[in-house]
């Protein structure tokens, strides 16, 4: 970790898709790895120092429910953390196999959502990629796709499409919908347009920050 810092690195990802060993193993197919993830990520705070470090949770129908106390890990025994992203499974990989380890939206939803409020109440920044706004109501803004899209540009996200839904959607213009292989599994019917008040893109967008625009 040493050599590593003083080499230049001043990002360090790391995947931490559980808040306890058994969940933990049943998800990377490991088995007695928890207690050296957390180490090694105590490790890379103490040593990097803070606002260096983020841990990327996988959304997945094994750890879906869990969230809320994978935030609550992430914020009391990792103190210092840059931020946590919290990333919808892709149908990728072994998961091409296995699809049944992408949960629905409308199931993994409100406990996303609770996992973002534990965030926001204990002052750990957090960001969501996959889960169009749609699923994000009130905490739309942390959506990476508002995070990034700049005056409608959704050149970042290729793999996320527009659906019939989204054309009645307030906000579909900060919103890149659902990710093409979610809908190629379960359709788009749990898109829902959203009502809010169809401000101007730009002050919509400063709303949804809070008046901030992040990069």
């Amino acid at each position: 970790m040493r050599r590593l810092v003083e080499s230049g690195v001043t990002e360090f990802n790391v995947n931490l898709p559980a808040h306890e060993a058994a969940l933990f193993d049943a998800q990377p197919r490991t088995r007695g790895r928890f207690p050296r993830r957390v180490a090694a990520v105590r490790n890379i705070l103490a040593t990097a120092g803070p606002d260096r470090l983020r841990l990327t949770h996988v959304v997945n129908a094994r750890n879906a429910a869990h969230l809320p106390a994978c935030a609550a890990l992430a914020a009391d025994a990792v103190p210092g953390l840059r931020h946590v992203s919290w990333n919808l499974v892709k149908v990728l990989g072994y998961v091409r196999a296995d699809t049944g380890l992408v949960p629905r939206l409308c199931e993994a939803g409100p406990p996303l959502r609770e996992a973002l409020a534990v965030c926001r109440d204990r002052g750990l920044k957090a960001y969501v990629d996959g889960v169009p706004l749609c699923h994000l109501e009130g905490f739309e803004d942390r959506s990476v796709d508002l995070q990034k899209i700049p005056d409608g540009d959704f050149a970042h996200a290729f793999e996320k499409t527009h659906r019939a839904a989204c054309a009645a959607c307030t906000l579909s213009a900060l919103c890149s919908g659902p990710r093409e292989d979610y809908v190629g599994l379960y359709g788009d019917g749990e898109l829902k347009a959203s009502a809010r008040d169809p401000l101007p893109r730009g002050r919509l967008q400063r709303q949804l920050l809070g008046g901030e625009r992040r990069g």
